[in-house]
């Protein structure tokens, strides 16, 4: 799973937007037009899921400045939690 290996969150995200181009691939390549309206439902629902994302992403960003899991950890370690560090969770967590 490349969820595993990733060393920021950048690379995450760039992972699950390919896991979701693949998915809505396999999901539109169907006979019949219920596999082409489901594939486009799909798309909207994780579009909304990817925005979800972006807006966590940019709220871990301002906060601690960078996107590495490593040195985010170690700031939240330190005992550096701003309230905007909390809705980025929150965020990531819906996503």
């Amino acid at each position: 799973n490349g969820a595993l290996y990733t060393g920021d969150i950048f690379t995450l995200f760039v992972f699950i937007e390919l896991m979701v181009v693949s998915s809505v691939s396999l999901v539109a390549v169907s006979d019949n037009r219920l596999g082409l309206e489901a594939a486009i439902k799909y798309l909207f629902i994780s579009a909304m899921g990817t925005l979800f994302l972006l807006l966590a992403i940019g709220s871990i960003y301002t906060t601690f400045g960078t996107l590495t899991i490593a040195d985010i950890a170690q700031k939240l370690a330190s005992g550096e939690r701003p309230l905007l560090a909390e809705a980025a969770a929150v965020m990531l967590t819906c996503a």
